[in-house]
């Protein structure tokens, strides 16, 4: 057997003990299920979409073996699938002057992923709700289950306080979850194996990063579902649109925040300067959605052309 492949069965076995952490009870299992695709990431972008692939299936394996064949099918799509896709896009290229290659852009990866987590949302509307007509009030009896489960003297009426809190928002929230915990970890195993050495691939520049035209029509479209739904009194694709258009806007969030590292790079207190964003970014939503709004402004406007030094695109 390779070595390679040896290395992408170990990094698999790995990341799945990682994602299934919490369910020995082990201290922090919670961060590790966040780092679960790290291994998946960084033998895909040291060795190559084949060794992704291939940690990939080991690692859904091992979820099956120490889990149930349901943990094997939910290790695969949340963390195998989109590893794999990650590597196979950051890996493109394309031959250039000097003997230089052109590389697939970073915000094109992220963009695919968005479309990869729309989809995913999708399918599970059509296969696990049994369609967009129950989606909604699926989600709101399996909430009121976990509520009950771990708040069994919660009362009634906060349980359903709560439930109108969490419930318009929940399959959002997971979805913007493992998008970000997903391009972290990609951005991540870039870091550590450029470090080493090891990384096929020489690291985008964030602060350059930019996103393709089409993606904008994505969140478009699904914040059009969001605000005629109740027009034409159908709730549940307002529901659905609401939900999806939260996650069409991750890319456009990370294009704000790399705006904001263009605008600060060159100040004399440029890390002081960098942690108080990236702590602003961690109060109330309507500071991440301030910086969504900067995003989409540069990708329909250009902000960065007025700052000096702005070349290449990331």
């Amino acid at each position: 057997m390779p070595r390679d492949w040896i290395i992408a069965i170990g990094g698999g076995f790995i990341s799945a003990i990682a994602s299934l952490a919490f369910l020995g009870g082990v201290p922090g299992a919670l961060l590790l299920v966040y780092l679960a695709p790290l291994p998946l990431m960084m033998v895909g972008l040291a060795f190559g979409p084949a060794a992704a692939a291939v940690a990939s299936v080991a690692g859904a394996l091992a979820a099956g073996a120490i889990g149930t064949a349901v943990a094997t099918m939910l290790f695969a799509v949340i963390h195998g699938l989109p590893a794999w896709m990650t590597v196979r896009l950051a890996l493109i290229n394309q031959p250039a002057e000097e003997d230089k290659a052109v590389w697939y852009p970073a915000g094109h990866v992220l963009a695919w992923l968005t479309a990869l987590g729309s989809g995913l949302f999708l399918i599970m509307v059509i296969f696990v709700a049994g369609g967009a007509g129950e989606f909604k009030d699926a989600v709101i009896n399996y909430l009121d289950q976990v509520l009950t489960m771990l708040a069994p003297a919660l009362p009634k009426e906060s349980r359903a306080q709560a439930l109108s809190l969490i419930a318009p928002l929940f399959p959002a929230l997971v979805g913007v979850t493992w998008l970000v915990v997903t391009a972290i970890n990609g951005v991540l195993a870039q870091g550590i194996l450029r470090r080493m050495g090891r990384a096929l691939r020489p690291s985008p520049h964030y602060r350059n990063l930019s996103l393709p035209h089409w993606l904008s029509w994505l969140l478009v479209g699904t914040a059009a579902m969001a605000l005629t739904g109740p027009l034409m009194g159908m709730v549940e694709i307002e529901y659905m649109g609401r939900n999806m258009a939260a996650i069409s806007a991750v890319p456009f969030f990370f294009l704000g925040v790399a705006v904001l590292r263009s605008l600060v790079k060159r100040r004399i207190f440029i890390l002081i300067v960098i942690i108080s964003v990236y702590l602003f970014l961690m109060m109330p939503g309507w500071a991440a959605l301030l910086v969504t709004g900067i995003g989409l402004t540069e990708h329909w406007i250009g902000l960065r052309r007025l700052f000096p030094g702005q070349t290449g695109v990331s």
